[in-house]
């Protein structure tokens, strides 16, 4: 199976460097070779005999919660802009929105997307790693610890949100954001109470 996926998307990238004539047709012939016989042989010898299906499904994790985590952010971001935005109309002498929104802060939340987009990656590859090692337990922790990364980093983001709403709202959160606070509240007093009875 791996033997004849590899070779059909080393085929499609180097049709599309190669695409028409000028410097593509240079820097597909530059590639071709080395990724054709070098990364192909070496992507072949490691995944040898390994669980394609864990491999898909780590992936897919990895994607997916990208996809989720990015739109959290995103919307987090507006909302929290315009939250500042509001704050700062209420003041009575308002500043001006260039100095609100703070280039400072949109650079921290560009920041921590691309720290748990390196981490989630890394858990990633190396969940691969584990897989193509064919360590079913180091496999089973990595994956639960990427999953695990991935729910509070989402869960941290959709709370955000209903903080920034209410700052725009006379601090009032709608229901769902409520309800996803007293969840949070529950988990936390039961995490405090099983470390109390174990000391």
């Amino acid at each position: 199976m791996i033997k004849a996926a590899i070779p059909i998307i080393f085929s499609y990238l180097v049709k599309i460097l190669t695409i028409k004539e000028g410097t593509f047709k240079v820097v597909g012939i530059l590639t071709a070779a080395p990724t054709t016989f070098g990364l192909y042989k070496y992507i072949e010898i490691m995944l040898d005999g390994a669980d394609l299906k864990k491999i898909f499904i780590t992936i897919t994790i990895e994607i997916g919660m990208l996809i989720i985590f990015g739109i959290f952010s995103t919307i987090d971001m507006a909302i929290g802009i315009q939250a500042s935005l509001h704050e700062n109309a209420l003041q009575p002498e308002p500043l001006p929105a260039n100095v609100v929104i703070k280039s400072s802060k949109l650079w921290s939340t560009f920041w921590k997307f691309f720290g748990v987009v390196v981490l989630t990656i890394m858990l990633t590859f190396l969940a691969i790693i584990a897989i193509a090692l064919e360590a079913s337990v180091t496999t089973w922790i990595i994956m639960w610890a990427l999953i695990g990364f991935w729910f509070m980093a989402c869960c941290y983001e959709f709370y955000s949100m209903g903080e920034n709403i209410a700052r725009k709202n006379n601090g009032k959160k709608p229901r769902v954001f409520e309800f996803f606070d007293k969840v949070l509240e529950a988990l936390q007093q039961k995490a405090i109470d099983k470390i109390n009875d174990k000391l």
